[in-house]
Parts: structure tokens; C-alpha cells; sequence
């Protein structure tokens, strides 16, 4: 396993999920990035970036079923 020392300093707003035969394939975010960064503030992650990269989600109960 190959482990990284890391910090959450940012925050992005996931927007959409592209789905491909019922699996995730990339994300829209909101971000905050800018313009040079960014198309419009958004942008479209990879399934594989955010396996490396997201390590907190935050999710109003109200999207949730009673298992989760």
C-alpha cells in the first residue's frame, strides 16, 4: 500500500456524476480555483483522482437511506 502525507485545504461543491452502465466515471465540481485553472469555476475529476485526492465528503442526511 503506498501511503501519502497530506492536508485537506480545499473545498469543492460535486455538482454531477457521469455514469457509464450504472459506474461513476467523473465528476463535476464547483471549485474555486479560477478561470486559468478551471472551466467557468468547474471541473471534471476522474474517478482515479478522486480515489488519490478526496478524503472527506460531507452529505446532507436528507440524500441518505436509513443503512447509511
Amino acid at each position: 500500500m503506498l501511503a501519502k502525507d497530506s492536508a485537506m485545504n480545499h473545498t469543492v461543491v460535486l455538482s454531477s456524476i457521469n455514469l457509464l452502465f450504472g459506474n461513476s466515471t467523473k465528476q463535476k465540481t464547483k471549485n474555486s480555483w479560477g478561470e486559468e485553472k478551471a472551466y467557468k469555476d468547474y471541473y471534471a475529476a476522474s474517478d482515479s483522482w478522486f480515489d488519490r485526492h478526496v478524503y472527506q465528503a460531507v452529505v446532507d442526511k436528507k440524500y441518505l437511506d436509513e443503512e447509511a
